[in-house]
């Protein structure tokens, strides 16, 4: 063990071994029984790639819960990662987005996509509360070229969907509503056509 290297304060823990896979970092034990550890693994030693990987303890069985590769890919659960993020649980994988306090009307959560060299925000899906802190929708929001991102599709927390619009009548349970273009015909109600609707006064 190194103490303070050079002219920078740290800690180094060395593998003198040149063989690829062997692990060095720090064990966790409980009395005699492994708890876990944060480690690196030493991939290939020719190219000196290498992985963390923090494990811990479920039941006395000690398992990798997040690994980092060689390429910064992250994966919850998995250890050789696909993607950039990858997470596997035996019952199937699920995020949570949530707001620390209920809201009737403002942002739960967002996902976006871009480029990052011209524009970072190109498309986004988000979900809202949708009039009371126990209802939400999802808006799906996209960009045209040289236009700003704006709301394309949203489904309504009682399953009406509204595209190009997020204005219509969502009282009653099975719209469709779809804002038309100038030029096209008429629509019943607010420059919409209604497909389904169950009152009397948007019937298509």
């Amino acid at each position: 063990t190194a103490i303070g290297p050079g002219n920078i304060p740290g800690i180094t823990i060395q593998n003198s071994s040149a063989t690829a896979g062997n692990y060095v970092g720090y064990f966790f034990k409980n009395d005699a029984n492994n708890a876990g550890g944060i480690v690196m693994k030493m991939e290939s030693h020719s190219s000196d790639d290498s992985s963390i990987h923090i494990a811990n303890s479920t039941g006395g069985t000690v398992s990798t819960k997040l690994s980092i590769d060689k390429d910064g890919k992250v994966g919850i659960g998995e250890t050789s990662p696909d993607q950039l993020l990858h997470l596997k649980n035996v019952n199937g994988a699920e995020m949570v987005l949530q707001r620390t306090t209920g809201h009737a009307s403002d942002l739960l959560g967002g996902i976006h996509f871009g480029n990052a060299d011209v524009d970072e925000y190109l498309s986004s899906i988000y979900s809202y509360q949708d009039g009371t802190t126990s209802a939400g929708r999802l808006e799906f929001h996209t960009e045209a070229d040289g236009a700003d991102k704006t709301l394309k599709m949203v489904i309504k927390s009682n399953g009406n969907v509204g595209i190009n619009t997020d204005t219509f009548d969502g009282s009653a349970e099975g719209y469709l509503a779809i804002k038309r273009a100038t030029g096209q015909p008429s629509a019943h109600t607010d420059n919409q056509v209604y497909i389904g609707a169950k009152d009397a006064t948007t019937t298509s």
